[in-house]
């Protein structure tokens, strides 16, 4: 996995810069993935030095991804009424999180040197920047449940229960029978709460997955 931008004879180069979530971060490296399988574009992921760090966790055991690059942007959260070392969502209070968007505007000056730094040093023609291109849906980007035995690829955090597992326990049930609760990454509950949500289910004696 490469870090730094070189002159590349490629048919083009693409430029990400997801939004700081896990929820965002690990979609958008898949993504990164499927469109230089399909195009051999050269691909940079850019983000901030926590999340790139991150990211290379995810990426260290593919042997797939010589042509996506990371490219940090520099960002410092107490600056912008952050707490220390947060960069992404995951340890953010759900009423900080707006603090973050605001805070992600800092980042435009740097992504801009970014791509001027690639186009001059790949010699791309002037480009123009589009925001307000309309939105396509896109996937699936994780792998599916009949794909998991066959890939070794997998990405974010390691869950409690294998998913061959978990799968044997679903086939195990009636169809449409099953709960799936989750809270997402952008939203959570303490502690207490969580255990009295558990509780309820486990009182209903309906079967569950609660994430």
């Amino acid at each position: 996995m490469a870090e730094t931008t070189t002159t590349r004879e490629k048919n083009g180069h693409i430029v990400m810069s997801p939004f700081m979530a896990h929820g965002h971060l690990i979609p958008f490296l898949e993504l990164a993935r499927q469109i230089h399988e399909r195009t051999n574009f050269t691909i940079t992921i850019a983000t901030t030095p926590l999340n790139i760090q991150h990211l290379k966790s995810a990426i260290s055991s593919s042997n797939n991804d010589d042509d996506i690059y990371l490219a940090e942007l520099p960002f410092n959260s107490t600056q912008r009424g952050l707490p220390p070392n947060i960069e992404n969502t995951e340890k953010l209070p759900l009423p900080d999180i707006i603090k973050l968007f605001h805070a992600s505007a800092s980042l435009e000056d740097p992504l801009h040197s970014l791509v001027s730094k690639i186009t001059q040093q790949e010699g791309h023609p002037q480009l123009c920047i589009i925001s307000d291109l309309p939105v396509w849906a896109v996937g699936p980007l994780q792998p599916t449940a009949s794909s998991l035995k066959s890939s070794k690829r997998r990405a974010g955090k390691e869950s409690g229960i294998s998913a061959d597992a978990c799968i044997e326990w679903l086939h195990s049930k009636h169809r449409s029978s099953v709960l799936y609760i989750s809270f997402g990454s952008q939203n959570t509950i303490s502690a207490s709460q969580m255990m009295a949500l558990a509780e309820g289910l486990e009182e209903s004696r309906k079967p569950f997955i609660l994430t």
